[in-house]
């Protein structure tokens, strides 16, 4: 269990380069509660594996900005008019035009589930790149995104 695991924990402690942070087990479930709460990803317990998706967290962002159905929209005009509190997600994106592995799996999937969908006009003035997926329709590049389905 990843809540248990003594060597997951001294993996976190490694990772995140604090070693006196002493990981308990509420303390564990409390994040792993807070990061599928807020939309940012889920846990795979049998693999010991985090899947970063922010599918519940952009649903959120996008209702909370008002992105309109039926509507077309750069991926800059769609990253503009999200809700601010977005910027969780999209640090440094703009600067790179590169969105993280988070928020490309969350477009990707609202695309496969035809709430939106992903564009690459080649005469388009901006292109932005989604984290590279070999398997996907949209690999990496991208440019405008249609609304289809009314969030909610």
């Amino acid at each position: 269990s990843v809540t248990t695991s003594t060597e997951v924990i001294r993996l976190i402690n490694a990772e995140t380069g604090i070693p006196s942070l002493k990981l308990e087990k509420d303390v564990i479930l409390g994040v792993r509660f807070w990061i599928n709460f807020l939309g940012f990803g889920f846990f795979q317990e049998q693999a010991k594996i985090f899947l970063p998706n922010m599918y519940t967290a952009l649903k959120d962002f996008m209702l909370l900005g008002n992105i309109e159905k039926d509507k077309e929209y750069s991926v800059e005009d769609f990253l503009n008019n999200l809700h601010h509190s977005s910027s969780v997600a999209l640090k440094g994106a703009r600067i790179k035009q590169t969105l993280n592995l988070a928020m490309s799996n969350a477009l990707r999937l609202m695309h496969d589930n035809k709430e939106i969908e992903l564009e690459r006009h080649l005469d388009s003035e901006k292109t932005w790149h989604l984290f590279p997926n070999d398997e996907h329709e949209f690999t990496s590049e991208v440019t405008h995104i249609i609304i289809k389905k009314v969030v909610k």
